[in-house]
């Protein structure tokens, strides 16, 4: 527009010396966001950050795209903090102790596997039970398909004798 005021050319010849379109020189925005607007400042009272405010919109109905909604948001300034994430602090680290005399502790290795029919199993390892402190095997048995309370019996067995 100023340059087809200050030089006097058509509106073709001065898009043509600009390297544009000349439906872009007549273009306005037609985008009504008045509705977008009040949504998100509603649901601002109750939510933090764009993605809270973006899910509380959507909650109340609104089939507004998420690229909309941000770049509203974003024209409105709006841009209200995340609220961080709680810290725990830091744990102290303990190295792991060895046990000082046999049958204080005992140890069990299995294997988790899943058939190709989606069917889960499990699978304990040789040697089965050992004693973490001098790696002793007290038993000899095939564990296989065995449920939990007849695994946890024999291992039973296998510590008291």
């Amino acid at each position: 527009s100023e340059i087809v005021e200050e030089y006097e050319v058509s509106i073709t010849r001065a898009c043509r010396l600009m390297e544009i379109h000349r439906s872009y020189y007549y273009y306005t925005s037609s985008k009504d966001d008045a509705d977008v607007e009040d949504a998100i400042r509603e649901a601002g009272r109750f939510g933090e950050g764009f993605w809270k405010i973006f899910k509380i919109i959507q909650r109340q109905g609104h089939n507004w795209n998420h690229k909309k909604v941000y770049r509203v948001y974003k024209s409105l300034h709006f841009e209200k903090r995340c609220r961080l994430k709680k810290r725990l602090p830091a744990r102290v680290k303990t190295p792991l102790t060895t046990p000082e005399e046999p049958n204080t502790t005992w140890s069990i290795d299995f294997v988790s596997d899943v058939v190709e029919s989606g069917r889960k199993f499990l699978e304990l390892q040789d040697p089965i039970v050992f004693d973490s402190d001098n790696k002793y095997n007290p038993t000899d048995e095939e564990f296989l398909n065995m449920i939990g309370v007849n695994i946890k019996r024999k291992v039973d067995n296998a510590i008291t004798d």
